[in-house]
């Protein structure tokens, strides 16, 4: 595959998993990451993919501001930062091809625990040890895989956590686990027209997730993202391997 034909396909996931992303809370760390580990390798992929989430985050938090929980928020953000500071110098130093392959498998895990979540309909309890997990296990996997989002959905379905306010807050704890794990990554060091591009995706996805949330099945965005996915990981895993 040529650098072209790379950089396309990552822009692909990227604009496919920030569109899923704006409907459904998740979705541009799922999608994205497996491209990217196979574009840039898995020390650049993990704090670029964190970036990019950031970036979405933010762009969504800035129209719903009104609708966070902050308590909920603050509690599950507290859990990923010691996490995330003990476990970020731990990625730096482990073997890429492991980390490829690790990365891969968490991806695939994520997708699974998604499906198997959709036939759950007994909600439990909340409670603040649940949070303080939540927010500590998103941190764990941000900071190594850059994926925060998946156990944040966990919880949400566990607890019966939806309406006007999921989306928002979720954005707002992923935001806080995104700025720590990109703050405690090496630098990210790609050339100026790719950054533009990648951001160019994101936004084209962002806008398309805007203009679809109102009358888009979300569960079926979902359901492609995942499965674009799920051809990611299992390539990543493959090429880590061999």
């Amino acid at each position: 595959m040529t650098e072209a034909a790379g950089l396309a396909a990552v822009c692909l996931a990227v604009t496919l998993g920030a569109t899923a992303q704006r409907i459904t809370g998740i979705g541009i760390a799922l999608v994205s990451a497996p491209a990217l580990v196979l574009m840039f390798g898995p020390l650049t992929a993990v704090p670029l993919c964190n970036l990019m989430a950031l970036l979405l985050n933010i762009g969504i938090l800035l129209t719903s501001l009104g609708r966070i929980e902050w308590r909920r928020a603050a509690t599950m953000a507290a859990g990923s930062a010691v996490v995330i500071l003990a476990l970020s110098p731990l990625v730096q130093r482990a073997d890429q091809a492991i980390l490829q392959a690790t990365i891969g498998v968490a991806v695939l895990s994520a997708i699974a625990l998604t499906f198997w979540l959709r036939t759950r309909s007994r909600p439990s309890d909340d409670s603040m040890l649940a949070r303080v997990f939540a927010g500590a296990s998103a941190g764990g996997l941000g900071a190594a895989a850059g994926l925060s989002g998946p156990p944040l959905a966990i919880y949400a379905v566990r607890t019966g956590w939806a309406g006007p306010t999921f989306v928002p807050t979720l954005q707002g704890v992923a935001a806080v686990i995104n700025v720590l794990a990109v703050a405690a990554a090496p630098r990210i060091s790609i050339p100026p027209l790719t950054w533009a591009v990648l951001i160019g995706a994101l936004g084209a996805g962002a806008a398309a997730g805007a203009l679809l949330a109102p009358r888009a099945d979300a569960r079926w965005i979902q359901t492609a993202a995942l499965a674009l996915a799920a051809v990611g990981a299992i390539v990543t895993i493959v090429v880590a391997l061999t």
